[in-house]
């Protein structure tokens, strides 16, 4: 279970915006961040919140959705 779903997100907008640059794509699987906390029982909840940050916060949008995950675009 992740204790501190709020700074777990925060962690994750960190690492995004120190490893990629403008117009780099990402899985949010590729992130530390979010693989050290995949198996967790409250991943759901983390994951919603890390997406809807992204996208209020201008990080990151949805570049593509396939059959092997969401792909996003650094903005």
């Amino acid at each position: 279970m992740i204790r501190d779903v709020n700074s777990q997100v925060e962690k994750a907008v960190n690492e995004i915006e120190m490893r990629y640059s403008r117009g780099i794509k990402f899985r949010l699987e590729d992130l530390i961040s979010v693989s050290s906390c995949i198996n967790e029982s409250n991943f759901a909840n983390f994951r919603n919140s890390l997406k809807s940050k992204l996208i209020n916060k201008r990080v990151a949008q949805i570049y593509s959705v396939r059959n092997d995950g969401t792909t996003y675009i650094k903005l």
